[in-house]
C-alpha cells in the first residue's frame, strides 16, 4: 500500500494541482489515508487561525504548508485528524520588549564569527537559547522580557557600587524571527527549511526567540518540546530551566543596535539611564499605576494604605523622609518626564497578564501578581532593594513585616 503522505508531499514540492484528489484505483487503506490527511490539513488551518487571534501574524498559508509537510521544529504533534503543540515559535510583533542592561557587546551580534553548516544553524540557535534559560548563568545571549514589571522588580538593580541603572526598550519588536542581514526578516519555520536546502557554512544569523510560549504556560511542556527537537536532556537541581514562561522571556543574539541602522527587528530602540533616586520613583509610580489598572475592588486603596502602614514602622529620619517624598512626588533632582516617558511604553493589558503568570501554572486564571524575588538580591543596593520589598508587599495586599524600628 502506498504512503499517501509522501505522495502528496512530492506533488506539493512539484507544484502539482489536485493534492487531495483520490485516484480511482486507490485501495480502501489509501482512500482512508487521503481522508485523514486532508482533514488534518484543514484542521491545521483552523488551529493556525486561532493562533492568529493571539499573535496577529499574517501568512497562515505558508505556515500551514511548512508545518504540515515538514514540521522541521517538531512543533506540531499530530494525532489522527487532531493536533497539539507543546511549544510554538510563530513570527509576530509585540508592543515592547524590555531589558535591564548588564552585559553588552562590542560587535553587532553574538556568534557573528561562527562557521557552521547551514543544516546545524537552528539546532545551534536553540541549544544556545536553552543555555540562556537554564540555571547557572552560562548563557552568552541577551534576555528581554515582554513584561516591564518583572524586569523592573526582578532584574533592574544597583550592584557593585554602580551609580545608575540602564533600561533598554524596543518598540514594536518582531520576535520568533531570523535575519541574515538584519533587514530581510523571516519566520523560523521558513529559515530552517531554507537551511535544509542549502549547502555550505555560514555564521549564525540575527535571531529573536520567544521561549515563553508553551502549552498551558507549563515549563514541563516546554521541556517536552526541547526533548523532541534537541534530544533527551538531563534535568536536575543545578541543570534545570529557570522560568522563561513566568518571565515572558525573549532571547536574542544582539542588543541595543542604534549603531547599526540597518537592523529592522523593531520600529525603535532606546536606552534610559536612572539614578538610584529616579529608580525608586519609577518603582513607586509603576506599582501605583499597576494597582489602578488591575481593576480589582479596593486594590489601589489597599496598596496605598499598606505602603503608609509600613512607613509608620520607620523611625523618623532621612530614610523615612526619602520614601515619603517619593510617595508625595516631592523628591528633588528627579527627571519626572523621563520616568513618565518610560511608563508610557507599557502595554497595561499585556502587563497584567504577564505579571500574573506563575511558575508551572497551567492557565492564566487571575489578574493578581505572582510572587517574585529580586535576582541577585543579596548584592543589591539596600535602599532601592528595601523599597522594592515594601512596594511589592503592598501590591500583594500585605504589610511589609521587616522590623523597621531602627531604620533611619
Amino acid at each position: 500500500m502506498q504512503d499517501i503522505f509522501e505522495r502528496v508531499k512530492k506533488m506539493y514540492e512539484n507544484r502539482q494541482l489536485g493534492l487531495w484528489d483520490i485516484p480511482e484505483n486507490s485501495v480502501i487503506g489509501e482512500k482512508l489515508q487521503y481522508l485523514i490527511l486532508r482533514r488534518r490539513y484543514l484542521n491545521l488551518k483552523v488551529f493556525l487561525e486561532k493562533q492568529k487571534k493571539n499573535f496577529g501574524f499574517v501568512d497562515i498559508e505558508e505556515l500551514q504548508e511548512l508545518l504540515f509537510f515538514y514540521n522541521d521544529l517538531n512543533e506540531i504533534n499530530f494525532i489522527g485528524t487532531d493536533m497539539f503543540a507543546n511549544a510554538l515559535f510563530l513570527k509576530n510583533k509585540v508592543p515592547f520588549l524590555y531589558r535591564s542592561v548588564g552585559k553588552d557587546i562590542d560587535k553587532d551580534k553574538v556568534f557573528g564569527e561562527a562557521d557552521l553548516e547551514y543544516s546545524e544553524h537552528v539546532q545551534m540557535i536553540f541549544k544556545e537559547c536553552l543555555n540562556q534559560i537554564e540555571t547557572g548563568g552560562a548563557g552568552k545571549l541577551f534576555s528581554y522580557t515582554k513584561c516591564f514589571g518583572k524586569m523592573l522588580y526582578k532584574y533592574a538593580t544597583f550592584q557593585n557600587g554602580n551609580l545608575n541603572t540602564i533600561i533598554e526598550v524596543r518598540k514594536e519588536a518582531i520576535i520568533n524571527a531570523i535575519s541574515e542581514d538584519g533587514k530581510d526578516i523571516i519566520g523560523i519555520q521558513r529559515y530552517i527549511r531554507n537551511c535544509a536546502m542549502r549547502n555550505g557554512k555560514s555564521e549564525l544569523p540575527y535571531f529573536t526567540i520567544d521561549m515563553s510560549n508553551a502549552r498551558d504556560n507549563s515549563v514541563e511542556y516546554l521541556k517536552y518540546w526541547i526533548t523532541e527537537f534537541l534530544g533527551k536532556q538531563e534535568w536536575y537541581w543545578h541543570k534545570n530551566i529557570v522560568d522563561p514562561i513566568g518571565d515572558a522571556e525573549v532571547v536574542c543574539n544582539f542588543t541595543n543596535a542604534s549603531r547599526y541602522d540597518y537592523i529592522k527587528f523593531y520600529d525603535s530602540v532606546q536606552r534610559l539611564e536612572f539614578s538610584r533616586d529616579e529608580f525608586c520613583v519609577l518603582l513607586y509610580k509603576y506599582f501605583k499605576e499597576y494597582a489602578t489598572k488591575i481593576e480589582i475592588q479596593n486594590w489601589f486603596c489597599r496598596f496605598v494604605s499598606n505602603t503608609l502602614e509600613t512607613l509608620k514602622n520607620f523611625e523618623d529620619g532621612k530614610l523615612k523622609c526619602f520614601y515619603e517624598k517619593i510617595k508625595d512626588d516631592n523628591l528633588q533632582g528627579i527627571d519626572y518626564k523621563k520616568i513618565n516617558n518610560i511608563l508610557d511604553m507599557v502595554n497595561w493589558e499585556n502587563e497584567i497578564r504577564y505579571m500574573s503568570r506563575r511558575k508551572g501554572e497551567t492557565k492564566e486564571q487571575n489578574r493578581e501578581p505572582s510572587h517574585m524575588e529580586v535576582y541577585k538580591g543579596d548584592n543589591a543596593e539596600m535602599i532601592s532593594k528595601q523599597w522594592k520589598y515594601i512596594l511589592f508587599s503592598a501590591i500583594e495586599r500585605k504589610y511589609s513585616y521587616i522590623d523597621y524600628s531602627n531604620k533611619t
